[in-house]
């Protein structure tokens, strides 16, 4: 008799911790909305399709003379908390990537000229309307909350420009050109992030989250391809509805 009701008073209480880790306490909310910003640093893989010998030398030199660029993405994002540990994030956001060439010498016919610039570089912009579609997991009960994000991200292609930066001895000059080359409009890419969410009362958060994400699928069709990848800090402001 009296170890059924030990084990009645442990199935109680083991009943009631699951309910307050998985269950919702006070001042938690279903629904939440956030704005997020990230600063990101942006590259890109490149691969010889077809093995040819003369793209693997080009290959070797892009990733002698190209280097990594920072971006941004910044937008809205919306979360459905199934429990206290679990949720699922859905956002719209508009994001920057790419990558650029080293700044380089320029050789002029006359170097002593003002008019003819003494350095130069190229930067590639993609610029993309992020869908992500993340499932978030929190552990803590405290203010201070440990939170891990992982998914993927649709990428809807606006545009793809080249930057053309001339520096002289007395400015700097840019260009921008919408880029002429057919890459791919659509992309899905794996994501994955994790850091902190802090409490600051009972309707505002905030979340810190180092992340990493990488396309699926090429950007572009040629005997060169290419997966563009970044990774940043983002910084967002979440409030209970």
């Amino acid at each position: 008799m009296k170890l059924n009701s030990l084990i009645f008073l442990i199935l109680i209480y083991n009943g009631l911790f699951a309910q307050n880790e998985l269950g919702f306490v006070k001042n938690n909310s279903r629904f939440q909305l956030g704005v997020n910003y990230s600063g990101d640093y942006c590259y890109r893989f490149i691969s010889n399709r077809d093995a040819d010998p003369t793209s693997e030398m080009i290959i070797k030199l892009r990733n002698e003379i190209e280097i990594p660029v920072f971006g941004y993405t910044t937008g809205l994002n919306f979360k459905y908390n199934l429990n206290n540990r679990i949720g699922f994030q859905l956002g719209l956001k508009y994001s920057r990537k790419g990558y650029q060439t080293k700044k380089s010498i320029l050789f002029a016919a006359d170097p002593t000229d003002p008019a003819v610039a003494d350095f130069g570089k190229f930067i590639h912009h993609y610029y993309f309307i992020d869908i992500p579609l993340l499932v978030n997991y929190t552990v803590g009960q405290k203010k201070v909350k440990f939170i891990s994000s992982f998914g993927l991200v649709n990428n809807i292609g606006i545009k793809q420009t080249n930057t053309s930066v001339l520096y002289f001895s007395d400015h700097i000059h840019k260009h921008i050109m919408d880029s002429d080359f057919d890459y791919s409009r659509y992309n899905i890419s794996s994501f994955l992030s994790s850091g902190i969410v802090y409490n600051l009362n009972d309707k505002l958060s905030i979340r810190i989250e180092p992340y990493f994400m990488i396309n699926t699928l090429k950007i572009i069709k040629t005997p060169i391809e290419g997966n563009l990848y970044s990774g940043g800090l983002d910084v967002s402001i979440w409030f209970n509805l």
